[in-house]
């Protein structure tokens, strides 16, 4: 399954429970001019959101079966977790209702 497919089925099957944001993270080239955009710097998660039973941050990078997490990913998501956020990698919706229990 695609990372778009594995994103959109997260959504779905869980926004009754977390309010997502989608944070597409990158470099736009432009004029010579490098602009980053995205939360959390070059490693920010994919989806960002709340949970509305805690009000707890919760934070997702999102991968298909075979995507790796690059170094700066993970780092990203060790700092969120020792700031008490939930942080994963989620390669199915089952990992985020996992992380949800």
């Amino acid at each position: 399954m695609l990372e778009r497919n594995v994103v959109a089925a997260i959504l779905l099957a869980t926004s009754d429970r977390v309010d997502w944001m989608r944070n597409p993270v990158g470099l736009a080239v432009t004029d010579g001019r490098h602009i980053r955009y995205g939360c959390g710097g070059p490693g920010g998660s994919d989806l960002v959101g709340v949970v509305r039973s805690t009000g707890r941050a919760i934070f997702c990078e999102v991968k298909s079966a075979t995507g790796r997490v690059r170094p700066e990913q993970q780092l990203f998501l060790d700092r969120m977790r020792a700031s008490g956020a939930l942080a994963l990698v989620a390669r199915s919706v089952a990992d985020v209702l996992e992380a949800l229990r």
